[in-house]
């Protein structure tokens, strides 16, 4: 089971470069924010780059922390968000989108950590599946990015409900 999430995030980080970088010439549409929860699991700085700008799809990745039990554990977030404006000027939008994050640390509520049996306790990294209901509303001069999700973390353990809030510069 652990090789096939680790495949499924090496083909998900992968495929999304590759796609980037191939619609790279067609947009120009990036997006670097700074995180809370969501699905940086703690606190991460994003990029987003629209990838097709008809369709409102955007791809993200980026680098975050996770803190459980006094240690520290580095978080990979990835997925692909898309954005549908509420109105004619495009300056509100909601979302729905779905994000890997590859990380070591056991997320789950701590409530059902001292509870569970010692052997489930995962031995090396794994990747927890986020879907995201969001809103995102840029100001007037469409630089700044304010974006509030609701996010479920998915993984062997636990279904973790969870929401983020994220503060943003469009370039």
């Amino acid at each position: 089971m652990e090789k096939i999430r680790r495949l499924s995030f090496l083909a998900l980080l992968s495929a999304s470069t590759l796609f980037c970088l191939r619609t790279q010439a067609q947009s120009n549409s990036n997006v670097v924010n700074y995180q809370l929860l969501g699905d940086g699991l703690l606190m991460s700085i994003k990029y987003e780059r629209k990838v097709l700008p008809d369709f409102n799809l955007w791809l993200n990745g980026g680098i975050g922390y996770y803190v459980q039990s006094g240690e520290t554990y580095l978080t990979l977030p990835l997925g692909v968000r898309y954005w549908q404006p509420l109105s004619k000027h495009n300056r509100n939008y909601v979302g729905i989108g779905a994000s890997a994050t590859y990380c070591k640390a056991d997320v789950t509520l701590y409530a059902i950590i001292e509870y569970r049996d010692k052997r489930d306790k995962p031995e090396n990294a794994y990747i927890n599946y986020i879907p995201a209901l969001g809103f995102r509303h840029l100001n007037a001069k469409r630089q700044v990015t304010y974006t509030w999700e609701a996010n479920l973390v998915v993984n062997n353990f636990a279904v973790l409900p969870y929401f983020g809030f994220s503060i943003g510069f469009a370039f």
